[in-house]
């Protein structure tokens, strides 16, 4: 409890620590507040306004594309600039100034360049195994069997869940003494002691298999996702379509 108290402690002040946040929030809610009572009291003070939404509903499409803009593309922008600016590694004090493009020669030049990139590009494969694993849920869940709704669900559940929850079970799952993988292979008749001492079944321990061990787990928590997808396009093939196919002998 004391890790999570200072954990939202730390977010509270990096988020409303800011005095342009805070205004910028007071405003926004004086508004929305505004806009309601105005509504309730007075709906004649604002019948154009609302004729104006109902004429352009598009124009709600702005605040997402704003928060969309703000939270991704100025954030990846900063970052760029971070990366050419004068700000030396370890030091606390921020500096924005022009400092080349050294951060990247130390980085192509270092050692550990090669097999990050090697790391980043196995990651990769996470595209086409959760393609096919979701395109394959998705036509069993398209097979009208009983139970499919509750399926449906099981298989999200893993994409509504952040990265800390499941990095915290898969953790657990990968652990080399009383995980989940090991315990259920020392069911089956496996000497997991034997090949622990070998220097086998460590999972997110071992060189050789954290790679494998983190795209088991990417995979298990976007499939569902992408099943999810790939069911309401598959649903929304035109009935016709898919009788004429039959006919063709599909």
């Amino acid at each position: 409890m004391e890790q999570l108290s200072e954990f939202l402690e730390n977010v509270s002040y990096m988020t409303f620590s800011h005095e342009q946040f805070r205004v910028i929030l007071a405003v926004a809610a004086g508004v929305v507040l505004i806009y309601q009572l105005l509504g309730v009291f007075a709906p004649k003070t604002i019948a154009p306004l609302r004729g104006f939404f109902k004429r352009h509903p598009l124009i709600w499409i702005c605040i997402p594309a704003a928060l969309l803009i703000y939270f991704v593309y100025v954030s990846l922008g900063w970052n760029l600039w971070v990366s050419v600016s004068d700000w030396e590694a370890g030091n606390l004090e921020a500096s924005y100034g022009w400092g080349g493009f050294g951060n990247y020669a130390r980085m192509l030049s270092s050692s550990q360049f090669l097999p990050a990139l090697k790391n980043t590009l196995l990651l990769f494969c996470l595209i086409p195994l959760c393609l096919l694993l979701g395109l394959g849920l998705a036509l069993i869940m398209d097979q009208g069997l009983k139970g499919t709704a509750l399926f449906r669900t099981l298989i999200l559940l893993p994409f509504a869940l952040s990265f800390v929850v499941t990095g915290t079970v898969w953790a657990y799952m990968y652990r080399p003494t009383g995980g989940v993988l090991n315990s259920f292979l020392g069911m089956l008749g496996v000497d997991v002691a034997g090949a622990m001492r070998e220097g086998h079944l460590m999972w997110a321990s071992s060189n050789s298999t954290i790679m494998l061990s983190i795209i088991i787990a990417m995979v298990w928590q976007f499939s569902g996702y992408v099943a999810v997808i790939f069911l309401a396009a598959i649903k929304n093939v035109p009935t016709n379509i898919i009788n004429a196919a039959k006919l063709d002998g599909a």
